[in-house]
């Protein structure tokens, strides 16, 4: 998400300052260019920032957790930690955590656990090469990449128990700055679209607890969830 306020986006990108960023290759992933742009953003070495080894560490067991959730391995993903108040994605599963972003960790976890369920949720290694090249097909593209990740969020979020409203509340705040809107849904559709998701696995849970009781929140007992969840109501 690109957007011109000076709180964390999704997909946006720290403007080029001194050295080079590398270029993706757009040969391998269309699709990461069309989201994010020809740059990736510039990463940081983690020991130069003690300070925020804590909150890396408790990201990264977030992200064991959202990845069980879709039935990935944590080693399908990798958080690193980037300079600027953005997170983004690449089509290696490469999450990049902006700096900024990362200090919020303490004060606004369920926003940030909200962010990376999102970046998850494009899980790239689903991709394939567009069908088409014309901008409205690209567009097109685009727009359902993010609602599938915007929709992944929110069941990530209800199966962890966290509420959707931190990301719901950040997207109306701050969605309708976004520097390319072509590339999403309306905000309105987007927070229905998370709320709805969150609503509907929310349910599937409270139903799952009272066949079979107990809580399901470690790693192992989410993988036998979802297993389960596709058997019965494949996506």
């Amino acid at each position: 998400m690109r957007i011109t306020t000076q709180s964390p986006g999704f997909h946006s990108q720290p403007q080029s300052v001194g050295s080079q960023r590398p270029q993706v290759r757009t040969d391998e992933s269309p699709l990461q260019t069309v989201l994010f742009g020809p740059v990736t953003p510039k990463q940081l070495d983690p020991t130069q920032y003690p300070n925020l080894s804590q909150a890396l560490r408790w990201l990264n067991r977030q992200k064991t957790k959202i990845a069980a959730f879709h039935g990935d391995h944590e080693d399908d993903y990798e958080i690193l930690l980037a300079e600027g108040q953005s997170a983004c994605i690449d089509a290696h599963g490469r999450i990049y955590m902006g700096e900024t972003l990362v200090r919020q960790a303490d004060t606004e976890p369920e926003l940030l656990t909200g962010i990376l369920a999102h970046e998850i949720g494009h899980r790239p290694k689903s991709w394939k090469r567009p069908a088409g090249d014309t901008r409205a097909e690209l567009l097109q593209m685009a727009r359902d990449e993010e609602a599938k990740a915007d929709h992944a969020a929110g069941r990530a979020l209800a199966a962890l128990s966290l509420s959707p409203e931190p990301v719901c509340q950040y997207l109306e705040t701050h969605g309708h700055f976004e520097k390319q809107p072509e590339n999403y849904y309306p905000v309105a559709d987007r927070v229905r679209m998370i709320r709805e998701a969150h609503s509907s696995e929310s349910s599937r849970v409270r139903n799952k607890k009272r066949l079979f009781g107990g809580g399901f929140h470690d790693t192992g007992e989410v993988k036998t969830l979802i297993a389960d969840g596709r058997t019965r109501n494949p996506r």
